[in-house]
Order: C-alpha cells, then structure tokens, then sequence
C-alpha cells in the first residue's frame, strides 16, 4: 500500500492465509477501510435531516471519531423539540413538540456537527371504528351501504386543511336486512399542507336499523313565492320528537343573477340530535314540471322502500341536506321526510328551512354545489349569532300543513263509478286550517292514502280499473296501488290514463290502497277513477 512516495503497508502471504484471502485482495480491502476512515468527519449526526411527528421521538446517531462526552444545543427553532443526550450510546432522543423547524448543534470539544429537524403534525388518525346507521326494508341496497361508509369515512378528524382520499373503490359482500349489519372497508389516505399523511384501512360497520316509519303529521311547504326575486328565507318550520315532518319545495330563480337555493337543518339546542332523513332531491331544470316530477319519483320510491339514512346535528349547528345552485329561469323541486329519532327529551328540536342565498354565502365548500346529497359531504357548521339569534326569536310566519289526507271510498261493480278528487283539500276532511289550504290549493306534497273497497255481487267474476284523469292542465303523477309503484308522465285533459286492474271472483270483496303525492309543477286537482 503506497501513499504518494511512501510505502504505508505491505499485505504478506501469511496475513492473507489467516484471513483467507489474497494478498491483493486484503491489500484493496485495507485501502477501502482507510479511505473511509480518512474521509470520515471528527463529529457527524446521522441522518443530518429528519423529520419527527408532534409528541414522538425519534433517534439520532453520533458519528465520526471524536471521543464523548457530547455538548448539546438548539441555535434555532428551540420551542419545536426537546434533546436528550445519551453520550455513552452516541446517540441523541429528539421529542417533537410543536410544529416548526429546529436546528440541533453537537459539540465534543472543537469538533461540531448539526442536524435539521422539521417537527409536523399527522395529517390525521385512520380509525377502525367507525360506524353508520341507515334504513331500508327489506334489504340495503349496495349503493346506499357504500353511500353511508363513505360518508362516515368523510367525517374523520383530520388537521386543518388535511383531506381524505380513497386509494380504492368502496366493495360489500351482501345487503343487510333490518336489524342487521355490514361491514366496509377502504384502503384511504389522510394528508395535506405541511402535515405528515397517513395510509391505513379504515372500517366501517353499517346498520340497517329496524326503524318503525311512522307517516308525516307536518308538511313544511315552500312554495309561497314560487318565483324568486330576492334572497330571503323562503319557509322555516319547527322538527319534534312526536312530529315527523315532510318538506316539499318548488321554486323558480327570476333573478338576473345564479343563487343558492340551500335547504338545511339547524339544532339551536344544547344538545346533539339525530335525525331520519329518506330524500327526494333531483338536478335543477327548466322544465318545472319535469323537475317535479322526478322528485316524486326518486322520493316516492324511497320512501315505500324506507330508504334513508340517520345523521347527527351537533349542538349549536347546522347541517346542510341540500344546497344548489340555481341558474336564471331554472327550477329547484325536491320532497323529503325527516324526523327526530332516538330523543326523549322534549326540549329536543331542529329547525327546517329552506332559503335563496347569494352564492357562496351558505357557508359551505362550494364542492356541495353538483351534490344531490350534501349531508354526505359537507359536515354541520356552527350557527352564527345572527341564524341563533333568529331561531331564539318569534316564531317564524310560515305556515304548516298537514301532510297526510285518509280518503275511504268504495266502488261495486256494475255501478256507478267512484271518484277521488286529488289536490283539491276542499273535498276532504282535512287536518290543517282552511286557511293554510288557501295557501296551497294543490296539496302539493301532501300524501293521499287512498282506502278503496271493491265489491262484486255479481255471480260471475269482474274487472275493476283504476285510471287517472287530469283536470285543469298536464299533470304527472307517481302512485303506490296494492303495493306495486307506478309513474304516470304526463295527462292532458281530457285523458284518462289507465293505472291497474283487479279481477274479483264472484261475490268477492277486497280492499286496495292507493298512494300519491301531488307534484310541483303539476296542474292539479286531478282525479283517481275507480270504474
């Protein structure tokens, strides 16, 4: 081994034997050792930049020649950390304590070293139990399963700014049945702006509750102006532990400008309520009665199957069912039933209300805008001084309405035909004022449970139809009749559109319920026939 003109070491055969090897080779491997060793600093902090989490530790190893015992100090970012040295084990214990950035400076004498120390926090927590409540008989449907896991998912702690992200699409291996459970997981991924991400599986497990669907006694109904021409509260109305309520809303934006059109529920009290929601939210159009049309349809559904969801209204806040944004000249209808569940406590209440609002005033990301279901991804905001101050106040002066009309009737074969009048309150008995009836002549939104008897006397057997006529304009309806869900796209007058029929054996008598909702945008009243 030569070194300039120097000769620094000769390898012999014999020291080559005794590490089996050659003399070249144990010479070269000498050379690599010297090398290192004259390249190797006196002092030297291994790595010479980290990263520690808030409130862990981490281990840094004190390199290089330079004999203990070891002088610690912090020139920068000294409230971040706190140093333990361990000078006999040449190594320091760094503790992160506050986000920020640190310099750490080791001394032994004149040797010194430093390192770079950048303490974050955890963008957040993957947890693994979370849980979801929805409601659907007689089976959950996939989509509403996946719908409710990840909604769940949605509402993990995270830091400020940190979101969440699916790093793989949501599976369930069955549907539920009531009183039953399934559980979900995803592979998801926590991170953001200077926070540390976290990848996990989370798990979720969703109930499909036995909930009992009791019919809405309370229709909150807005309608009154149809036509928006200025950002206001458009109807308000009060949720209780013994009222489920039904809200129906059809509106038109005649402002020359796009707005909010928000539909929220607010929870003034002390106290966290949990509500039952089954939706009947659609797209804007500028068809109205297209748009009110399938609303009935997508609530209407859901509401025979109980397909809905339970969700939680912190105290003090608000949580957002629906906000859309409306274009000039376009129409907004939607239908949905929501009810207090699981409270015994009288003082227990919300507050339904739908509003015109300027957009991106709501409160809300803008995100929720293209979302039929803003509960999923939205979480409940607090209410400000002026929304708390409003609900402490009067009560607002918007009306209810009864949501639900029990028609009896009968039909015998051979006879004259029976005729129900829909969306015309004036020919039942019904539950709300006469004047709030004024105030929605159609009965738009209000549910019409419909008791027909069919009677046969005749000794041989008859067919009974069930049709629908339309009375003072198009009319599109949906039905449940005996069961089975129906749709009716459109009836002009003088048309009557056959619904059902039932054949009855001679002498037989039967009863048929028929269920309907008139429908914003709708000419009603309208008639069911029984012929």
């Amino acid at each position: 081994m030569i070194a300039g003109r120097g000769l620094l070491a000769v390898a012999t055969r014999a020291e080559a034997r005794a590490g089996h090897t050659t003399p070249k080779a144990l010479a070269l491997r000498w050379v690599k050792l010297l090398r290192e060793a004259v390249a190797q600093p006196a002092l030297l902090l291994k790595p010479g930049r980290i990263v520690v989490p808030v409130g862990e530790t981490r281990t840094l190893a004190i390199g290089g020649y330079a004999e203990a015992p070891f002088v610690t100090h912090t020139p920068q970012g000294e409230g971040c950390v706190t140093i333990d040295c361990d000078s006999p084990g040449r190594r320091l214990i760094v503790r992160g304590e506050r986000p920020g950035k640190a310099v750490v400076r080791v001394h032994s004498g004149a040797d010194a070293a430093t390192c770079v120390i950048l303490v974050r926090r955890w963008a957040g927590r993957v947890p693994t139990d979370l849980s979801a409540e929805i409601t659907a008989t007689p089976s959950a449907p996939t989509d509403l399963v996946i719908n409710a896991a990840a909604a769940a998912l949605r509402r993990i702690p995270c830091e400020p700014g940190a979101f969440l992200r699916f790093l793989e699409p949501l599976r369930v291996r069955r549907s539920p049945r009531p009183g039953q459970s399934q559980t979900v997981t995803a592979r998801v991924r926590l991170a953001g702006p200077d926070y540390l991400p976290v990848t996990g599986t989370a798990r979720v497990r969703v109930f499909n509750r036995a909930l009992p669907l009791h019919p809405a006694a309370r229709l909150v109904y807005s309608n009154n102006p149809e036509h928006i021409r200025s950002y206001q509260t458009l109807t308000a109305g009060p949720l209780s532990a013994d009222a489920p309520a039904r809200l129906m809303f059809h509106h038109d934006n005649q402002m020359r400008r796009p707005i909010a059109l928000a539909v929220t529920l607010a929870n003034p009290t002390r106290h966290a309520v949990r509500v039952h929601l089954i939706p009947g939210f659609v797209p804007p159009g500028r068809d109205p009665g297209s748009v009110g049309y399938r609303a009935g349809k997508v609530f209407l559904r859901n509401w025979l199957k109980a397909r809905g969801e339970i969700c939680t209204v912190p105290p003090g806040s608000v949580l957002p069912l629906l906000v859309q944004r409306l274009e000039r000249h376009q129409t907004a209808s939607g239908i949905a039933q929501v009810a207090l569940v699981d409270s015994s406590d009288e003082a227990a209440r919300c507050v339904l209300r739908v509003s015109a609002e300027p957009m991106g005033a709501t409160g809300f990301p803008s995100s929720i805008l293209r979302r039929l279901d803003a509960w999923r991804y939205a979480p409940p905001r607090p209410l400000t001084a002026a929304e708390l101050a409003a609900l402490d106040g009067p009560a607002d002066p918007f009306p209810l309405y009864g949501a639900l009309r029990r028609v009896e009737t009968e039909y015998i074969c051979g006879q004259h035909w029976a005729f129900v009048p829909v969306g015309r309150p004036d020919a039942h008995a019904a539950p709300a004022s006469a004047e709030e009836d004024r105030n929605n002549a159609g009965d738009y939104g209000v549910l019409y449970n419909i008791k027909v008897t069919l009677q046969n006397p005749l000794p041989t057997p008859q067919t009974v139809e069930v049709a629908f006529g339309a009375g003072g304009g198009p009319v599109m309806a949906v039905f449940a009749i005996a069961g089975r869900y129906l749709e009716v796209n459109e009836v002009r007058p003088p048309e009557q559109r056959p619904l059902a029929h039932f054949t009855l054996r001679p002498h037989e008598t039967r009863i048929v319920t028929i269920q309907t909702v008139p429908l914003g945008g709708s000419t009603y009243p309208a008639t069911v026939i029984i012929r």
